[in-house]
C-alpha cells in the first residue's frame, strides 16, 4: 500500500462544518470528545502541515504517515486526535517527550494488518491505526512502544527485546540480572496475573475465555494494564479521550476493579522509572 509520510502532505480545512467530517468525527464526537477542542484544533488555513509537524517536534516523535486512501476530513480528524491526545499522554506521564528521541512512530490507515484496529510493530517503532477502528485503540499500542523502546535500546539484554516478557505466557517471570525497569515491569506483570499464592481474578478469567494464547501473553498483559492506566488517570482529572483509551474498562479481558487497585502502587512506581529515565 502506498504511503504518504506527514511531511509530504497538506492539510486542508475542510469546507463543511466539523460536525459533518464523516464516520470518524461523529463516532468520536458520540462517544464524549468535546466539540470545543475540535473546533480549536482544527485548521483554520489553508496550509496546516507545521501544525503537526510542531507537534511532531515538541515530542520527538519519529514521524507520522497516512495511507493515500484516507481522505483530507479523515486527516483533518487525525490532526486533532493525534495533537489533542500527544499533550494528554505527556502531562498525564509527566513527560517531556513522547517518541523517545525521534524513535517512535504514527501511522494513520497506512499500515494495515488483517483485522486488527491498531497494532505495534517492534522493528520499526511505528504505531499503526486504522481509518475505521483505531480510536480508542492509542494508548494500547503505546504501552507496547514503551515497553519495546525501554527493552530494546535503555535496559539492553542478550535475547530480550521487551521489559515483559514478550510474548511468553509465563505465569511468574523474572529475567536473570533484571535491571530496575524490566524487574518493576515483571513484578507488576506478575502481580496482575497472581494475588498471593493463588492466581487472581482477572487472570483465570482470561485463562476461561481465551480462544487463543495472545490474550495471556505477557506483553499484551501490559499493554491492556496501560490502556486502563490511562484511563484512570484520565478519570482522576476528570477527562475523557477516545482516541486514547475505550469509553469503559468492563470486558472480560481487563482487569477487574479490584485487581487494578491492586496492583496499582506497582504500576506507579514503574511509571515513576520511566518518567526519571525519559527526562533525564
Amino acid at each position: 500500500m502506498a504511503i504518504q509520510k506527514l511531511t509530504d502532505v497538506t492539510i486542508y480545512k475542510p469546507e463543511k462544518p466539523v460536525g459533518f467530517l464523516g464516520k470518524i468525527e461523529q463516532y468520536w464526537r458520540s462517544t464524549g470528545f468535546r466539540k470545543d477542542k475540535i473546533d480549536r484544533l482544527t485548521p483554520n488555513n489553508t496550509k496546516t502541515s507545521n501544525q503537526l509537524l510542531a507537534t511532531l517536534q515538541k515530542y520527538k516523535w519519529r514521524g507520522a504517515e497516512f495511507g493515500n486512501w484516507t481522505s483530507q476530513d479523515d486527516r483533518n480528524t487525525f490532526v486533532v486526535a493525534f495533537i489533542e491526545s500527544s499533550d494528554t499522554v505527556a502531562k498525564l506521564l509527566g513527560f517531556n517527550q513522547l517518541g523517545m528521541e525521534y524513535t517512535i512512530g504514527v501511522a494513520f490507515g497506512a499500515r494495515g494488518k488483517g483485522k486488527a484496529a491498531a497494532h505495534f510493530e517492534p522493528n520499526t517503532f511505528m504505531i499503526n491505526l486504522t481509518k475505521e477502528n483505531g480510536f480508542g485503540a492509542f494508548a494500547h499500542e503505546y504501552g507496547h512502544a514503551l515497553d519495546y523502546f525501554f527493552g530494546t535500546f535503555i535496559e539492553q539484554e542478550p535475547g530480550r527485546l521487551s521489559l515483559s516478557g514478550g510474548s511468553s505466557t509465563r505465569r511468574n517471570y523474572m529475567p536473570d540480572r533484571a535491571k530496575p525497569m524490566a524487574q518493576a515491569t515483571c513484578n507488576l506483570i506478575n502481580a496482575i496475573i497472581q494475588n498471593g499464592n493463588n492466581l487472581s481474578e482477572s487472570y483465570q478469567r482470561w485463562d476461561e475465555y481465551a480462544d487463543s494464547d495472545y490474550w495471556l501473553r505477557r506483553n499484551e498483559i501490559f499493554a491492556r494494564w496501560f490502556e486502563q492506566y490511562i484511563h484512570h488517570l484520565l478519570d482522576k482529572k476528570g477527562k475523557r479521550n477516545t482516541y486514547l483509551t475505550k469509553d469503559k474498562y468492563s470486558g472480560v479481558f481487563y482487569l477487574t476493579p479490584a485487581d487494578f487497585k491492586r496492583v496499582l502502587p506497582l504500576g506507579n512506581k514503574l511509571f515513576k522509572l520511566f518518567q526519571e529515565k525519559v527526562n533525564s
